[in-house]
């Protein structure tokens, strides 16, 4: 059968935290303190504090550094608008995940003769690498220029390495093909 332990004659043990209390001076840790915490700042959060600077804009600057992707009017920042490698080598699929989807009908161009789908597939990755950053970045919502210029990096890294592939084993099977 379980007894209980007697509390009253447990002998008193002083904790660090206790006796850090007491010499800073400071009073004694509370429940409430763990929930709200008291707002002393150490020397460490006062400089982070510091280091950190709130970036204030007039109403014009506010207007020009405003997120606008996503929106079908939204202006195209000036870092946008330039050549996209990976709309140009992977048009279909590049669109699907830049928020371009109708570059989905792009695979439909697999069952039309196969002059029509060299034409198709010219024309569009045309459009798409001069044009398919600012589609991209008028159909999804991106978190900032840089995201956006980051994600279409990798992109382009992928769609690069995936082309050189492609060719050279395409040129592979040409060679074995022709017995060169």
């Amino acid at each position: 059968m379980l007894q209980p332990i007697p509390v009253d004659n447990t002998p008193k043990v002083e904790t660090q935290a206790a006796s850090q209390n007491q010499i800073g001076k400071s009073p004694p840790i509370t429940s409430t303190d763990l929930i709200h915490p008291p707002s002393d700042s150490t020397g460490s959060e006062q400089t982070l504090k510091a280091e950190t600077k709130k970036t204030t804009f007039s109403p014009d600057e506010e207007i020009t550094e405003q997120n606008t992707s996503g929106r079908s009017n939204g202006k195209i920042p000036p870092d946008i608008k330039r050549w996209n490698w990976a709309a140009f080598l992977m048009p279909a699929v590049w669109g699907l995940f830049s928020g371009v989807p109708f570059t989905a009908l792009l695979f439909a161009a697999a069952f039309l003769p196969s002059t029509a789908q060299l034409l198709i597939m010219i024309g569009a990755s045309l459009f798409l690498g001069f044009k398919g950053n600012e589609l991209a970045w008028r159909g999804k919502k991106w978190q900032s220029v840089e995201h956006f210029n980051s994600f279409q990096q990798q992109w382009t890294s992928w769609s690069i390495r995936l082309s050189a592939a492609i060719g050279a084993i395409l040129i592979i099977f040409i060679f074995t093909r022709t017995g060169v």
